[in-house]
């Protein structure tokens, strides 16, 4: 699992990966590859995929309502 902090208190958090190519404390940029989906050790049917989650101000979001926008639109 990733977690990023990123600015004005969002939370962006990747499951169901492997091959992570940062390290916690790394400063990473949009558009960055982090790792390569996998899967669930819980739901191997499921199959590859990445379990993506937004949080903004401590509230899950749903993040196709933020796709296609920079961290500062949010």
């Amino acid at each position: 699992m990733i977690t990023l902090e990123h600015e004005n208190g969002i939370i962006s958090v990747y499951q169901s990966i492997n091959e992570i190519e940062v390290n916690e404390g790394d400063e990473v940029a949009q558009g960055q590859i982090l790792a390569k989906s996998s899967t669930s050790n819980i739901s191997k049917e499921l199959e590859n995929h990445l379990y993506f989650e937004l949080i903004i101000d401590g509230e899950c979001v749903n993040p196709e309502e933020y796709y296609g926008k920079s961290i500062n639109e949010l």
